[in-house]
């Protein structure tokens, strides 16, 4: 008998001994820069990177960061509407918006433009509308 009220104490325990993180819910109130969300990623440094309609969302965990277009600055995100954030296998992030793909200096803060290149010409383009991306090994 004193096993059995011994587990079914433990049994009881279990639930909040288990429960390892808290309830959270971003709003475009505080937080988002839009609830228009094209994609979600989570990079190697657990950074979560969310492409809206309306910026890119930096999110360390603690708090958010959002990166818009500046027009003064050609270091920042060539167009607010972005589609997706992706890492390659050497820790470059890429991020691709509608005017184009650019890579993520995480030291600087900056971001610089990837021309495209055509594999059957030598023509590139620089305002090329990314909608996924992928790494092929051995590139």
């Amino acid at each position: 008998m004193k096993k059995l009220i011994a587990l079914l104490v433990s049994l009881a325990l279990i639930p909040s001994v288990l429960t390892a993180q808290e309830e959270k819910f971003f709003t475009t109130d505080r937080e988002l820069s839009s609830s228009m969300i094209n994609n979600v990623y989570q990079d190697s440094d657990g950074v979560i990177w969310i492409s809206t309609e309306d910026g890119l969302n930096r999110y360390d965990g603690a708090k958010f960061t959002i990166f818009r277009n500046d027009p003064n600055d050609r270091k920042s995100l060539k167009n607010n509407y972005t589609r997706l954030a992706f890492e390659d296998s050497k820790n470059n992030l890429f991020i691709a918006t509608i005017g184009g793909l650019q890579i993520y200096n995480r030291a600087t803060g900056e971001f610089n433009s990837v021309p495209a290149l055509l594999t059957d010409t030598s023509t590139t383009f620089s305002n090329v509308n990314v909608a996924c991306m992928t790494e092929v090994e051995g590139h």
